[in-house]
Formats: C-alpha cells, structure tokens, sequence
C-alpha cells in the first residue's frame, strides 16, 4: 500500500479500497498459514467467506487468485518488517546493542519459524517473476533504519558505535538476505541455537562499538 503523505493525501475512498484490498491478501494469507489450507486449493470463495466481503468484491480489487497471490509476499514483508519498527521504537535508552541485536534477530526467527516454507517458497517465486522492481526484497527492510538510527543517536550504554544512515542501510540489507537466504534454502542450520547467536554476535558487530 503506498505511502500517504501531505502531497499525495488519498481520498477516503481510496483508503477504503485500499485497506479492502489489504484485508483479502491478508485473508488469504490468514488462510493458508493458518487454516493450512493448500495454495493450489484457496478459492475465491473460500477468500470471500473468510474475509466477509462478497466474491463480486473479491473480484472487483483482484482478477483471480494468483493476481492476490502476487501480492502475498510484498503484503507479508511490510508487515513483518512494521511489526519489527514498533518493536524498535519501544527499545529504551538503556539497552544496549547486543540486546538491541537480540531483538532484531529473534523477530524474524520466531516468524519464520511459523511459516510453512512450502508455500513461502511458491509465493516468493511468483513475487519474483511479476514485481517490476525486484531490489525490493532488499529494500523493504529501509523502514527499520530510522528507528535503529534513532536507537544509536540515544545511546546510554556507549556500546553502540557512531550511526551512520548509509552503514545501517547496508548492514541491514546484508543481515537481511542472510536471513533470508539461508531460510529459503531450507538449509538445518537455519533455525539451531548455534544459527542464532551466529546472527545475534553479527548484528552486534555491525551496530556495536568495537571497545565494548
């Protein structure tokens, strides 16, 4: 859903349509994640039931299911990373990196374990072949570079080192697709204990002060 911003404010019922359209990909993700129904068994029937609206509305924001399946993974990604940027502006000044890692790492880990890599796979593939941007896998992780700037700036532990926006940047994308990457190989490793302090001594090195 794009951005609203005092330039481009949408009308309401623009904002309808899109929170109308935003409730059947979730719906339909709600669906199979939950429900564990198939991708290849969801109907559009199936959607409309689930969500309340009528199948002419479900066909009115989207021409058939894999239209709403392409928007899944895009849909999926916002969400995770925002629920991870309210995490973030909750942090207190206190903290310091190595807990400010844990948070980070163990948001993603505990989704990801939650999801059923079968269906990620599909959707992430389908995502790929139609997105017209596809830096956006790697770009969508940017909303967390405010908070985490603002979590440096604020610092009352001297563990973290001088922000600087183009290094969050980086390193977030970079502990992103290794994330990433590592989940959608299926690889073991993934989800061990030892996989984890990995991800959390490497974000700590990223963000931290190389004296603490």
């Amino acid at each position: 859903m794009p951005e609203i911003t005092p330039k481009t404010k949408a009308k309401p019922q623009q904002l309808r349509a899109e929170i109308t359209a935003s409730n059947i990909v979730e719906t339909t993700l709600y669906l199979t994640e939950v429900d564990k129904i198939s991708l290849d068994k969801i109907s559009m029937l199936d959607v409309a039931k689930k969500s309340g609206y009528s199948v002419g509305a479900v066909y009115r924001y989207f021409k058939d299911k894999n239209d709403i399946l392409n928007k899944i993974f895009g849909f999926y990604l916002g969400k995770i990373h925002r629920t991870c940027v309210e995490k973030l502006e909750s942090f207190p000044d206190s903290g310091n990196c190595r807990q400010l890692a844990i948070l980070i790492v163990d948001h993603y880990l505990e989704d990801l374990k939650h999801r059923n890599i079968n269906n990620v796979l599909i959707l992430y593939k389908i995502f790929m072949q139609n997105v017209s941007r596809p830096e956006q896998v790697s770009s969508a992780v940017d909303v967390l570079i405010a908070p985490i700037h603002n979590i440096m700036l604020n610092d009352k532990t001297g563990t973290f080192k001088t922000p600087n926006i183009n290094e969050i940047k980086i390193n977030l994308r970079g502990l992103s697709y290794m994330m990433r990457s590592t989940y959608l190989e299926q690889n073991p490793y993934g989800f061990t204990s030892e996989y984890r302090e990995f991800l959390i001594e490497n974000c700590t090195l990223l963000f931290g002060n190389a004296h603490h």
